[in-house]
């Protein structure tokens, strides 16, 4: 049942949640905590929340995958989230299991605190409606809330880890993509932003950049892949030799 849940579960402990004012208060509270982390020295805040206070989530959990998300958005203008699911395919199989390796104990700590609150809320309350001892039925609630607590922090910490494989992931193997998509590579980062900017209007618009308000939302790009110059090939291989009175003087020239 937890496995089925494991989408659902980790975007409840990233804070994409209904509860507007609640949230509000909660991301409030996470970016007071993001400035006083900023100001202190050696903070390494970028892997804890992300640049653009927009992005700020509820929950320490959510800042953490959100920051890993907005790295290569800031470096390379990828959207992290529509080219992910073609870039995990065209991982290295080493690569994989190493995200792999991180991710499981991600999900089994944050279904642990799932369970432990569950369990503080279920029979807290039998044991308050049961027993007398509301003592007892506070205890556990208390030490069951406790253990929720520990593992979701150690579902945190374990998130950053998380978070640099992604970011690695993307330095490394962001160009598998363009190749399995036939797109020439550009050979600069400036060409290569600019890159990505339309290939993420094309995935969220599903219309090819020479094509629709793609065309007029991009009028920088003269053509779709504007940094394209590769030469057509000749023809025939006698085009492809200049004659050699044309292309070098000749002996008598240079002895002159």
């Amino acid at each position: 049942m937890l496995d089925a849940f494991t989408a659902p579960l980790i975007r409840f402990y990233e804070g994409y949640w209904s509860w507007k004012w609640f949230t509000r208060l909660l991301t409030n509270r996470q970016k007071a905590q993001k400035a006083k982390l900023t100001g202190s020295a050696h903070s390494h805040s970028f892997s804890r929340f992300p640049r653009s206070s927009a992005l700020l989530k509820p929950t320490r959990l959510g800042n953490v995958l959100v920051a890993a998300e907005e790295y290569p958005y800031q470096l390379y203008r990828l959207d992290a989230v529509i080219w992910w699911p073609r870039l995990i395919t065209l991982l290295p199989e080493g690569f994989r299991s190493q995200l792999d390796t991180a991710l499981t104990p991600l999900v089994a700590l944050l279904n642990l605190s799932m369970v432990f609150t569950i369990l503080a809320l279920g029979s807290g309350a039998t044991i308050l409606l049961t027993d007398k001892r509301w003592w007892l039925g506070g205890l556990v609630i208390v030490s069951m809330l406790v253990l929720a607590r520990a593992c979701y922090l150690a579902a945190t910490n374990q998130a950053m880890d998380y978070g640099q494989l992604i970011r690695v992931a993307y330095d490394l193997y962001r160009h598998d993509i363009l190749k399995q998509m036939h797109v020439p590579m550009p050979d600069n980062l400036v060409e290569e932003r600019l890159l990505w900017d339309t290939l993420n209007a094309v995935m969220y618009n599903y219309i090819p950049p020479w094509e629709g308000e793609v065309a007029t939302q991009t009028p920088r790009l003269a053509r779709p892949f504007y940094y394209d110059t590769h030469p057509t090939p000749p023809t025939s291989p006698q085009q492809a030799i200049t004659p050699t009175s044309e292309a070098s003087p000749s002996s008598e020239t240079i002895q002159r």
